[in-house]
């Protein structure tokens, strides 16, 4: 009876052990269980919020044009004023011309084309001959500087910039001669070339100056001249361009100024305070003939 009360007593024991040893382990699998959990749902989380994220801002960045300035290349609602094509092209024009700019003295041809190509102030600093022609592409001004620039057969042409001539010299002996049209505006258009001072000097059959259609030509000093007898022009207006001439002289040639068609534009003398030009107001200038 003993015996089998003790082994009872045993096996209950051991029953209990085992189910004692048992426990840590379900708890920590409940627990590895609830982590593993955990991480999923955080790892899900994170994506849900970083593709909510994404989808908004490609919302936001949408881009819709400025409605207060046609043609204004800003965002609507933008500050400061509004930017249009032409006027980011003034931009770019601008700092091409500052980049570009050489104050290497003007000595000869070499120097005068890149000088005239980089744009802004050009001073002559000796007498050159050109062996071709010369483009301005931005705005210039040429002094000569008492100096004097031989174009020969060759011309200054403008296309794309403005061209401002002078001569800075105390004794105005700058000048630039030749045998072709001395400055040819007949190229783009919209383009202005004027003369404050210095000679202008032709010695062959051409024009001195041509004036293209939708050019200007401003001369408010110094002497445009052709010295051959029988030359025909010294200053000629095609049709759509304008010259306006308050002050100097143009000197020679059968026709001082030239107008090719009606659509031509002249102003000779200073510009009348009335509905007409008086005579005082023409008196102004020097032309040898219209």
């Amino acid at each position: 009876m003993k015996k089998r009360r003790h082994r009872n007593l045993l096996a209950l024991f051991l029953a209990a052990t085992l189910t004692l040893a048992s426990l840590p382990g379900t708890v920590m699998a409940e627990e590895i269980a609830d982590d593993a959990e955990n991480t999923v749902g955080t790892e899900n989380t994170v994506s849900t919020e970083s593709t909510s994220g994404t989808e908004n801002t490609s919302d936001t960045e949408s881009f819709t044009a400025c409605a207060k300035t046609e043609g204004c290349t800003l965002q609507d609602g933008h500050e400061g004023e509004c930017i249009t094509p032409e006027a980011e092209k003034k931009v770019v024009k601008e700092k091409r011309t500052v980049s570009t700019r050489t104050d290497a003295p003007v000595t000869d041809e070499a120097s005068l084309q890149a000088a005239i190509e980089a744009g802004g102030d050009v001073t002559l600093a000796g007498n050159i001959e050109l062996t071709g022609d010369v483009t301005v592409v931005g705005d210039v001004v040429l002094d000569l500087n008492g100096f004097v620039l031989t174009t020969g057969g060759y011309s200054i042409k403008v296309g794309g910039g403005d061209l401002t001539i002078r001569d800075s010299s105390a004794g105005q002996t700058g000048k630039i001669t030749g045998t072709d049209y001395i400055v040819d505006m007949n190229l783009s258009g919209g383009n202005t070339v004027t003369l404050e001072s210095g000679t202008l000097e032709g010695t062959g059959w051409t024009a001195v100056i041509r004036v293209a259609s939708g050019d200007s030509f401003y001369m408010s000093g110094g002497i445009v001249r052709q010295t051959q007898s029988n030359a025909t022009y010294v200053v000629m207006v095609n049709a759509g361009g304008t010259a306006n001439v308050t002050g100097g002289r143009i000197e020679g040639g059968i026709r001082g100024i030239s107008l090719a068609a009606a659509t031509s534009k002249l102003t000779v003398g200073n510009m009348p305070a009335g509905d007409s030009q008086t005579e005082e107001e023409a008196s102004a200038v020097y032309v040898s003939s219209v």
